[in-house]
C-alpha cells in the first residue's frame, strides 16, 4: 500500500524523478497518496497496473493546475471517491489509454469541485457531473474531463 506516502510533501519536485523509476507494479492501494501536493503540474508514469483502490488518490492539490498520468491502469480499481475532489485551480488530466474506470466502480464525488476543470476537446466542468461517468477522454461524441496525455 502507498496510502498518504506523499500527503502534504512540499519537496515533491526532489523526489518526482525517483518515484518514477520505482516498482509499484504490486501496489493495490494508492488511497491519499498524492493529496495536498503543492505543484503547478504533477506528472507520474508510475504503474498502476495492480491498484484495487485510489480514493482521494490526488484529492486538495493546492494550485495544482495539470496532473499528467499516463500510465495509470485503472482497470482493476473498485473504489475512485474524491479521487480528483477539491483540486479548485486543476484545470487539465492527461491519462493514458488504460485509464478506464471498470463499469460498476464506486466513483462518487470524483471530480467535487474541480471547478477549472477542462476536457480535451472543450468540455467543461458542470457539478451535476462529479462521479466516473465523466472519467474518460473527452471527444466530441462522448464529453468527458480527460485530455489524452502525449
Amino acid at each position: 500500500t502507498m496510502g498518504s506516502t506523499f500527503a502534504g510533501c512540499q519537496k515533491w519536485l526532489d523526489l518526482c524523478e525517483q518515484v518514477n523509476t520505482w516498482d509499484t507494479s504490486n501496489v493495490w492501494q494508492f488511497s491519499g497518496t498524492f493529496t495536498n501536493l503543492t505543484l503547478e503540474e504533477i506528472h507520474l508514469t508510475i504503474d498502476t497496473s495492480s491498484a484495487t483502490w485510489m480514493s482521494a488518490t490526488f484529492a486538495y492539490a493546492v494550485g495544482t493546475k495539470v496532473i499528467d498520468i499516463p500510465n495509470f491502469d485503472t482497470r482493476l480499481v473498485e473504489e475512485f471517491p474524491h479521487m480528483f475532489g477539491s483540486c479548485h485551480e486543476l484545470e487539465t488530466i492527461k491519462v493514458g489509454p488504460n485509464f478506464v474506470p471498470p463499469a460498476g466502480s464506486n466513483s462518487p464525488n470524483m471530480f467535487l469541485d474541480c471547478f477549472a476543470l477542462v476536457g480535451g476537446n472543450g468540455t467543461t466542468y458542470n457539478a451535476a457531473k462529479i462521479t466516473g461517468e465523466m472519467a474518460h477522454i473527452d471527444t466530441a461524441d462522448n464529453p468527458g474531463y480527460f485530455t489524452a496525455s502525449t
